[in-house]
């Protein structure tokens, strides 16, 4: 991890592989309360906080199994009322 020591209103640049840039600036400092942390990126870019970005692949993890499931159709049903009643 590089760790930087900035400013109030500096200023850090991400280059991208492809040659686009983030922009990454301080934008406020509120003593213990943190940091406030602006960013500039081309729209392509998704900029999340860690937790939402855990929360959106969560999601898109269940969209997969929802979908792997839809796919197999009636038979995952089917399947599964078969194991249901042998258990009872």
């Amino acid at each position: 991890m590089l760790v930087l020591h900035r400013q109030l209103n500096e200023d850090v640049y991400i280059d991208t592989p492809g040659g686009e840039r983030v922009l990454v600036r301080v934008v406020a400092i509120n003593g213990h309360k943190g940091v406030k942390i602006g960013f500039e990126a081309p729209r392509a870019f998704a900029v999340h906080r860690r937790e939402i970005a855990e929360r959106i692949e969560e999601l898109r993890e269940q969209a997969t199994i929802a979908a792997a499931v839809q796919k197999a159709g009636p038979s995952v049903s089917q399947a599964e009322s078969q194991i249901g009643s042998e258990a009872r």
